[in-house]
């Protein structure tokens, strides 16, 4: 900004000097973005990444258990798969389309198709990603 010809400077923003800490080496600013407020848990998507067992696992230090869960879920995805090509189904994913870059022609992206929010969740057992 200048004022009356001369040039004026105002920081606007600056680069916190935060340590990395705990077994992941993460900065404060990095845990922050992983914490749950407890108040917002029921507003989450059941298929929030935040609330995997086995990340709270690891979270919590707890490697035996994390690898269990990590375990569990990779066997849950197995089954599912197994099942769908035993029916012969083609798997489609559920909240994305494959579209082409409109500013790259002959790429293509995967786009966010609005559905996620958009049916009852109430009974929809495709939701238990987690197998919890």
């Amino acid at each position: 900004e200048e004022t009356g010809g001369e040039r004026s400077e105002e920081t606007i923003w600056t680069v916190l000097k935060e340590e990395a800490d705990g077994p992941f080496r993460f900065t404060p600013s990095t845990h922050r973005l992983n914490e749950m407020p407890v108040e917002g848990v029921g507003s989450l998507p059941p298929t929030d990444s935040r609330l995997r067992p086995d990340r709270k696992a690891l979270e919590e230090g707890d490697k035996q258990r994390a690898a269990t869960e990590k375990h569990r879920l990779e066997e849950k995805q197995r089954s599912e798969k197994r099942e769908r090509l035993w029916k012969g189904e083609e798997w489609m994913p559920r909240w994305f389309e494959e579209v082409e870059d409109s500013l790259d022609p002959g790429t293509t992206l995967w786009e966010y198709t609005g559905s996620y929010w958009d049916r009852d969740r109430s009974h929809d057992p495709q939701l238990d990603v987690f197998g919890t």
